[in-house]
């Protein structure tokens, strides 16, 4: 700039030539052009740095694969001005007969390239599990006169050693696969196979009486012949989510089920199995929060069972060309950890280390993955992995997706054990309310993550994760061949 200004007072003082001042005004607005070109450049430059050092990480909940965006279900023609109309869901209309297997197909360009099959497993990268009855033994039991029986010290001692031992392996594998399972988890295998019993019922009726269950004002939570997701993506699968909440599903049993004993099965099965999965999910919660030294109710203090956990049944039936589309596309939850049962039939499939990995299934094994808001309380000591569910060419897949999830007015912050200097938060507080709407508003939801070098935690004074980081997702995107959860 300086050189600019000297060529222009160089100029001012110089002897009138015409030609040698046309001459003289090339260079000098030439210069001048140079400098605000460069200036210009500089400052985007700049403006590029300080956006990659705020770090506005978006970690992708739901990815939306090329063909979302001719999506027949995005097409305004298809759609109601009823927010909770279903009826254009893909899966509903391919149910119906309104659409091809040929519509469900990913682009040429995503397919094959990252296609795993459904039953591929490598023996030397298998998900971690976890034998839990060592932990779940009562240390102090009632006899059958009501007389409390203490064990002794040894036995007391015993119990806290392997205890410890399981919050270490499950703390390590929180942090480098953000996924483990559990065996021997107090869940009754009996009580495992009653609620896929009555969802196996559920999907199998007529998909007109399926959809007199759709979401409503009351209800928003209910049967979707599709994705619940907010963008309607053409995933090979339809669901069933309800809140374990005795009012609501009673509402939602009346609505498909005109007798009273077809309606009471399902409503107990769901109640029993959600109180159960619930108590399983605060133990783990425990678990997690001592493995990182916190106070053991961390976690699990924002944990609310009964009214705002949810069950979702993922069906998913046999489709012709598995290698075409995809089952659930690929995502992390916005849970505080979710627990899934995935059957008999394999499909679940982790990213890790940029490749995908299949989770072999096992019937009396529970599938526990780190969700979003143990992710940022954890200030990411634990990891939110991407997942998805590929689908198969000759049976039908049902898993059981039970989803801790916090209340609405809690407020999710880092815990402040695991800050220092050289450690700061990484995200400021929030409720989890706003963090569910920000999610719904936004195409892409984002974190609300802290800038760098910033010691504020006013949501005010930081910016939150609402911009994608666009490299980022793309390379999540071109690994993404195949909704929320499995």
């Amino acid at each position: 700039m300086a050189s600019s200004l000297a060529a222009v007072l160089k100029q001012k003082n110089a002897p009138s030539h015409h030609d040698d001042d046309h001459d003289d005004d090339k260079v000098t607005n030439k210069n001048l052009s140079s400098s605000s070109s460069n200036k210009k450049k500089k400052k985007e430059e700049e403006e590029e740095e300080e956006e990659e050092e705020e770090d506005l990480v978006c970690d992708v909940r739901e990815m939306t694969i090329t063909n979302d965006v001719d999506d027949d279900d995005n097409n305004n023609n298809n759609k109601s001005n009823n927010p909770f109309d279903v009826t254009t869901r893909s899966m509903g209309r391919y149910l119906r007969g309104e659409m091809t297997v040929e519509e469900f197909f990913l682009p040429e360009k995503d397919r094959g390239l990252y296609y795993l099959p459904h039953d591929q497993y490598e023996e030397d990268d298998e998900m971690p599990v976890f034998d839990l009855s060592g932990i779940l033994q009562q240390s102090v039991e009632q006899s059958s006169n009501g007389v409390e029986v203490v064990h002794d010290a040894a036995e007391a001692k015993q119990k806290e050693a392997a205890e410890d031992l399981i919050c270490r392996m499950m703390g390590e594998a929180s942090r480098t696969w953000g996924f483990f399972g559990v065996v021997n988890h107090g869940v009754s295998l009996e009580l495992i196979e009653r609620m896929r019993a009555q969802g196996q019922r559920f999907f199998q009726l007529p998909v007109h009486q399926k959809l007199k269950g759709a979401p409503n004002e009351r209800l928003p939570l209910a049967y979707f012949p599709g994705t619940p997701s907010f963008h309607y993506s053409k995933c090979w699968n339809e669901a069933l989510q309800l809140e374990s909440n005795p009012d609501k599903l009673q509402l939602f049993c009346e609505s498909v089920w005109s007798e009273e004993h077809d309606s009471e099965s399902f409503r107990a099965a769901l109640l029993e199995y959600t109180a159960a999965l619930g108590e399983l999910g605060g133990r783990i919660l425990v678990l997690l929060a001592k493995s990182l030294g916190l106070d053991p109710n961390q976690f699990k203090r924002h944990l609310r069972s009964e009214g705002k956990s949810s069950l979702r049944m993922n069906h998913y039936p046999p489709c012709p060309h598995p290698d075409k589309i995809e089952g659930l596309y690929a995502h992390t939850d916005a849970t505080m950890i979710s627990i899934v049962h995935q059957g008999l039939v394999g499909g679940l499939q982790i990213l890790k280390d940029d490749k995908w990995v299949g989770v072999r299934p096992n019937p009396a094994s529970l599938v526990v993955n780190i969700g979003e808001a143990v992710m940022m309380m954890s200030n990411e000591r634990f990891s939110t992995v991407m997942h998805r569910v590929v689908g198969n060419s000759h049976e039908p897949r049902l898993s059981l997706a039970f989803f801790c999830m916090p209340g609405d007015e809690d407020v999710i912050s880092v815990a402040e054990k695991l800050t220092n200097e050289s450690h700061p938060a990484k995200f400021i507080p929030f409720s989890w309310k706003e963090y569910i709407a920000h999610i719904w508003r936004e195409d892409r939801p984002g974190y609300y993550r802290k800038k760098k070098g910033s010691s504020s935690t006013d949501k005010e004074d930081d910016d939150q994760g609402s911009s994608v980081n666009e490299d980022n997702n793309h390379d999540r995107q071109s690994l993404a061949t195949t909704e929320l959860h499995d």
